[in-house]
């Protein structure tokens, strides 16, 4: 899922995630998206880089991944034929006599924000900061399968369920969640449309009012959405190793 930025002067502000320090030498080269499609075996069987993504650097990222070892998506526990997008942040590092490709960041999703749209930051309701509320709120959506939008299925703050009528940050962080631009990954006419588990915790912290996405532990948090009602037993393609800094 894509990060949202810093909202205008006067409203809420997310923090996105940081990106791994450069080191001396190292050059950003921004990012290179490529859809696999891995069988239940954990076998890459289709690759198809995205359009609009550097050309030239495509590649090798494809020879990379050909290398990969990937983990199986599971339904109920059986592992089943699926797509994701990998999304590579790419680096330049200095070698002896010039430069080598690495990793910088990774990540692995079929259901995104479209690009060059934003998240709607959540508002954090005026009631809830006068007295003092803060919260971990985790929101379970199901994304529209035409793009746009998407169905929440519940809302859990602080380890609990919310509903509407009972929990203003938890009311706030299922508005929020509802309108983003999501986008789903779209192979052959198959739609690969994942639930969403949407993390946002509200702290009393700078400006008195501060929102950010949980930068925590996924596979805690997906394992805790799928006990939330409505969730489904799915787990996504995962890499089977850490390739962060690797040379491609």
């Amino acid at each position: 899922m894509a990060a949202a930025g810093s909202a205008s002067a006067g409203s809420v502000r997310v923090t996105p995630p940081e990106l791994p320090k450069l080191e001396k030498g190292e050059r950003d080269l921004g990012l290179v998206e490529i859809d696999v499609r891995i069988n239940a075996q954990g076998q890459l069987t289709a690759l198809r880089p995205v359009q609009g993504t550097a050309a030239d650097l495509v590649p090798a990222l494809e020879k990379a991944i050909n290398r990969w070892r990937f983990l199986p998506a599971k339904r109920d526990g059986r592992a089943v034929d699926w797509a994701t997008r990998v999304s590579a942040q790419l680096k330049a590092m200095p070698v002896q006599g010039g430069f080598a490709l690495a990793v910088r960041k990774i990540d692995l999703h079929a259901v995104w924000v479209k690009h060059g749209e934003t998240q709607k930051i959540a508002r954090y309701p005026v009631s809830a900061r006068r007295q003092g509320q803060e919260a971990f709120v985790l929101v379970l959506a199901t994304p529209h399968p035409e793009g746009g939008g998407a169905d929440v299925l519940s809302v859990e703050v602080n380890g609990k369920t919310a509903t509407r009528s009972n929990d203003l940050l938890g009311e706030a962080a299922r508005v929020s969640v509802s309108g983003w631009p999501w986008e789903v990954l779209e192979w052959d006419g198959q739609r690969y449309a994942e639930q969403i588990c949407a993390p946002m915790s509200f702290s009393l912290g700078r400006n008195n009012r501060h929102i950010r996405q949980w930068s925590g532990d996924k596979d805690a948090q997906q394992k805790a959405c799928r006990k939330m009602p409505g969730g489904v037993d799915f787990e996504p393609i995962k890499l089977a190793e850490d390739v962060i800094g690797r040379r491609l």
